[in-house]
């Protein structure tokens, strides 16, 4: 629920002050990196001990890259590669969940909360990191947002809020 409503907050703010001058990048990044915490949180309480520390200290390593990275070159640039990295390791990190998920649960796996959330999750950001490594490698579609990408992002968050919905109304209902 509550990545739903940091998602829903991002596009009415960018709703809002689309009439405005304000880059629209700077909110993106705020709001991305604050999804990136979220999603971390929550998969982190499926992790134990040592692999419990070790993602503490990569995520604190990489919001300090990352971080560093904005306020250096600037927050309001469009730039691939950070965007790249973030959601390549959030990919990386929900997979390794999944894994975990699957061995935990097995028969059951279809009525675990975590195992929907982390098939949104990875449906999304796999889309989305596709759609970056397109515009990185193909200087012929290296131009603003276009709307055919807006477009298929906007199909995966539908479908990423579809497992959102299914992983709700599973909650609790374990036969």
């Amino acid at each position: 629920m509550i990545l739903c409503l940091l998602n829903f907050s991002q596009e009415l703010v960018l709703q809002t002050l689309r009439i405005k001058y304000i880059n629209q990048a700077s909110i993106r990044h705020i709001f991305s990196l604050l999804e990136f915490v979220i999603i971390i949180q929550i998969f982190k309480s499926l992790l134990n001990g040592k692999s419990k520390e070790i993602i503490n200290i990569l995520v604190i390593a990489f919001l300090s890259a990352i971080v560093t990275y904005y306020l250096i070159k600037g927050s309001d640039q469009k730039k691939i590669l950070p965007d790249i990295l973030q959601n390549g390791f959030l990919i990386l990190f929900v997979a390794y969940s999944l894994v975990n998920i699957v061995r935990q649960e097995n028969l059951r796996i279809f009525y675990s909360v975590f195992f929907w959330i982390a098939t949104g999750t990875l449906f999304y950001f796999v889309i989305a990191i596709l759609l970056d490594i397109i515009d990185a490698c193909c200087p012929q579609f290296n131009h603003p947002i276009t709307t055919d990408k807006m477009l298929l992002l906007n199909i995966a968050n539908l479908a990423r809020y579809f497992f959102y919905t299914l992983a709700t109304l599973l909650y609790n209902n374990k036969p």
